[in-house]
């Protein structure tokens, strides 16, 4: 891994910290909103009855229709 600093301005600077901030708390939460959809999906019925059914083919039928009834379409 090689860094090079980047060399700009302080009004620059300014701007891409504000930018970069802004990018990392977008990122968290959506990352946070899409942990609470899996948990809430882990947490249905459907959910825990396809992970008991040996069948790969009907536990993944159940398991995408599970996300469909707890995300949407």
């Amino acid at each position: 891994m090689c860094e090079i600093p980047l060399r700009v301005s302080p009004p620059q600077e300014k701007a891409l910290l504000v930018r970069l901030e802004a990018a990392r708390q977008l990122y968290n939460a959506c990352l946070g909103e899409a942990v609470k959809r899996v948990r809430l999906i882990q947490q249905s019925r459907l959910w825990q009855k396809a992970w008991k059914v040996e069948d790969k083919e009907l536990r993944n039928t159940l398991i995408r229709r599970s996300i469909k009834r707890k995300v949407g379409p």
